[in-house]
């Protein structure tokens, strides 16, 4: 951990100072920064006399408010974008692009535009799949060595090839096809 960013309007609205607000984070996240923040008993029957935690048998519990508002909720698109390959190198030489390397580019925003009007209204579930789904992709890819064949993250996304390789999360890697079930690893005469 390199850095916290503290939102100062949100102290203000729930009328918190600077070390609450450290030890309230460092007990949400695991201790992440106890090394850099000194606190003791009355500070925790302090946070305990505004409901931000439960003191019992010497143990802390975190509130569920507290804990909605001071764990970071997971980026499923930046994790998607981290996860998908920058760029391949060609077989006759060379290499090819296939996403931005970060998420503050051009076209890493207009991927993410593209990502939350896919996923909007659906479950959050859907977004790990679609990462599952990338990942088992690109593995297979790897494994058949016709990586530098992936397509361009814009393409996977529009293309809809988040469904299309749905069927690399079954378990035995089945896909059905106009209603005939097929595996990738059988062997056709």
């Amino acid at each position: 951990m390199k850095s916290i960013t503290i939102d100062f309007n949100f102290l203000e609205e729930e009328k918190l100072n600077i070390n609450e607000y450290l030890i309230l984070y460092n007990l949400a996240n695991k201790n992440i920064i106890e090394k850099r923040i000194q606190y003791d008993e009355n500070d925790l029957y302090y946070l305990e006399k505004r409901g931000w935690l439960k003191l019992i048998d010497g143990k802390v519990i975190l509130r569920q408010n507290t804990i909605e508002k001071f764990i970071p909720k997971k980026d499923h698109f930046l994790t998607w974008l981290l996860d998908y390959p920058i760029k391949v190198n060609k077989s006759n030489g060379g290499s090819r692009h296939l996403s931005p390397a970060s998420d503050e580019t051009i076209l890493g925003r207009q991927l993410r535009k593209k990502w939350e009007s896919i996923f909007k209204g659906k479950p959050i579930n859907k977004q790990q799949e679609a990462i599952d789904i990338l990942n088992a992709h690109v593995k297979m890819m790897k494994k058949s060595g016709d990586l530098e064949y992936m397509v361009e993250a814009t393409r996977w996304l529009n293309a809809g090839y988040y469904e299309q390789y749905a069927y690399l999360l079954t378990e035995d890697g089945s896909k059905t096809h106009n209603g005939a079930n097929t595996n990738y690893k059988e062997d056709y005469l």
